[in-house]
């Protein structure tokens, strides 16, 4: 995993688009309304994890 601190940002940053895989998926809460559920993503040979809220209609990461 990647720790805060152990990167260093060079250049300007923007969103692309660009699939990863992922590599295990699991529910942290789900709700009525809107429901969390945490990715394990490889990035280029390094396992990140994102936590993705998903909602009636719309989504966020």
């Amino acid at each position: 995993m990647i720790e805060p601190g152990d990167e260093e940002w060079v250049g300007d940053v923007a969103d692309t688009l660009e699939p990863r895989q992922i590599v295990e998926s699991a529910n942290q809460f789900t709700g009525r309304i809107w429901s969390v559920r945490t990715d394990t993503v490889n990035f280029d040979g390094q396992l990140i994890e994102r936590d993705i809220l998903l909602h009636l209609g719309a989504v966020a990461v």
